[in-house]
């Protein structure tokens, strides 16, 4: 019985062991395919991870590809636009350069004419100067007879007839020496106006100048196809209306007729021309006025003086000339007058323009 059970013990631990080296193989076998599995599962996870990737960056792509598109477009709409641009900048370009042509061919033009007028102008003064000096002869010839006479009519007596006839020689003589003296006048005129014309061609030189410097620019700028030229519209002031008719305004420049010394006042548009006046030189006054508007604005740019409020030029011959402007609604209304002595006071000129403008306005 020993025997028996020792030998059934032993087959137990026999087929104990081998199933236990069963068990361990199956359990290396299962650990093996559980580490192959894992394998797989990080291998699918990364694809996951890959596809998920190419699909971010086929979307990023789509969307790189949808801008490309957009800014292409712009491109083409930007390359549209630059190119009419260029063609109305190129239209721009040859209407300035016919303007510009245009203006040269006028300097041109007037620089000839100027030169005309200089050669006709020197002509004429050496004609006159010629005239002057052959009469100044004569005079000088007659001058010396009539020194000659005299000492004739000291030296001997002679009759009455005779120094008659010298006196009428000698009244002539002064005649002719008056208008000698005139025509020096009129030669010294001329040389004055000589030298304005000398002054303008120096000044048509001058411009023909600035026409090449134009044209060099202007080729520049077409050969890069930059010029752009720009019209500046000049506003240009509404003349006086006259509301309130001629009649108020004539009673009150009316009221300075009783001012001593007066000779013309004149009321004057900005462009120079007679609103209201009395006296014989209303027309001359207004022109004096809108010369005076100008030399005016001038010296106001020049000079730090405010608003102009009046201006008097005196002759040397006691006359006055009386200047005062006033400015409403863009307009220059203005009084002139012409007095012996002094003029009016400023207070009452200026009395008067505030009541033009309200019967203006």
């Amino acid at each position: 019985a020993q025997a028996a059970l020792q030998a059934s013990h032993t087959e137990a631990q026999a087929a104990l062991q081998a199933s236990h080296a069963e068990a361990q193989a199956a359990l290396q076998a299962s650990r093996a395919e559980t580490e192959g599995l894992k394998r797989e599962r990080r291998d699918l996870l990364e694809r996951a991870n890959a596809a998920r990737t190419l699909k971010t960056d086929n979307n990023r792509l789509k969307r790189e590809a949808d801008g490309l598109r957009a800014e292409l477009s712009r491109a083409q709409d930007t390359s549209n636009a630059t190119e009419a641009q260029s063609s109305a900048s190129t239209a721009d370009l040859q209407d300035a350069l016919r303007s510009l042509e245009s203006e040269v061919k006028g300097s041109r033009q007037m620089a000839a004419t100027l030169k005309e007028d200089l050669g006709h102008a020197q002509v004429e003064s050496e004609r006159q100067k010629s005239e002057y000096y052959k009469e100044l002869e004569a005079v000088r010839a007659e001058k010396d007879q009539l020194r000659l006479g005299m000492e004739g009519l000291q030296s001997s007596a002679v009759d009455e007839r005779r120094f008659t006839a010298i006196d009428e020689e000698r009244k002539e003589l002064a005649v002719q020496l008056e208008i000698t003296k005139r025509r020096l006048a009129d030669f010294s005129r001329m040389k004055n106006e000589n030298a304005v014309l000398q002054q303008q061609i120096g000044e048509a030189d001058h411009l023909r100048a600035q026409v090449r410097e134009l044209e060099q620019v202007v080729k520049a700028l077409e050969a890069e196809g930059l010029a752009r030229p720009e019209t500046i519209a000049v506003p240009v002031p509404a003349p006086l209306t006259k509301i309130g008719g001629e009649d108020a305004l004539q009673r009150l420049i009316n009221g300075l007729a009783d001012l001593d010394g007066m000779h013309a006042a004149t009321l004057a548009d900005h462009h120079g021309l007679p609103v209201a006046g009395i006296g014989d030189h209303t027309e001359d006054l207004a022109a004096c006025s809108a010369y005076l508007t100008d030399v005016g604005d001038r010296a106001m740019q020049l000079l730090p003086l405010g608003s102009l409020q009046r201006v008097v030029v005196e002759g040397s011959n006691g006359a006055t000339l009386t200047y005062c402007p006033i400015t409403f609604e863009e307009n220059t209304l203005s009084l002139a007058t012409l007095t012996s002595g002094a003029g009016p006071r400023t207070a009452k000129m200026t009395e008067i323009l505030r009541g033009a403008v309200g019967v203006l306005t």
